[in-house]
């Protein structure tokens, strides 16, 4: 998120191994930002943007 970059720019451009598997990576993050969410709370990068 930090990167602002796309996350397939991101995994193309430094994780080429891993970059086939971009749909699976996006889960456990959208995952993470529900909790989050559903917690209302913020992590170093949301403090960052807000």
């Amino acid at each position: 998120m930090n990167a602002e970059e796309p996350l397939v720019e991101v995994l193309r451009d430094h994780f080429p191994w891993v970059a086939r598997w971009e749909a699976e990576l996006k889960q456990p993050f959208k995952a993470y930002v529900a909790a989050k969410q559903a917690q209302n709370v913020l992590n170093y990068d949301d403090l960052l943007l807000a």
